[in-house]
């Protein structure tokens, strides 16, 4: 999945700059994920170091929708297995497409659905 890591000196909302994205941008090229830092970590040559920006979550608390049935827990099973999540970060309301799936994953998720759902 994409993570947008950006700095603001302007105080820009995550949920402006996705709208922005989504406007100039393919779909699949919209960040699923939005960090907004204080500024980004850099190595001793002054490039961004990279194995030192924060670890990105899937969900926020505000958007997270657990699952509520037997049914929507073994698709956030399989969908965690597919797309190599934590199934605690997976909402049952987001997009496959937006946590990283991609048309080959798609075809593998509809193998293991049909394996263990029937």
């Amino acid at each position: 999945y994409l993570v947008c890591y950006y700095t603001s000196t302007t105080g820009i909302e995550s949920s402006e700059l996705e709208s922005y994205l989504q406007e100039i941008l393919p779909e699949y090229m919209v960040p699923g994920v939005y960090v907004v830092l204080d500024s980004f970590p850099l190595t001793s040559n002054g490039k961004i170091d990279y194995c030192n920006l924060p670890k990105a979550s899937m969900v926020s608390k505000e958007s997270y929708t657990a699952p509520e049935t037997t049914l929507e827990s073994s698709l956030v099973s399989v969908w965690s297995e597919v797309l190599s999540i934590e199934s605690s970060e997976l909402s049952v309301t987001q997009s496959f497409f937006r946590l990283g799936g991609h048309s080959l994953k798609a075809i593998s998720l509809v193998n293991k659905l049909n394996k263990e759902l029937g």
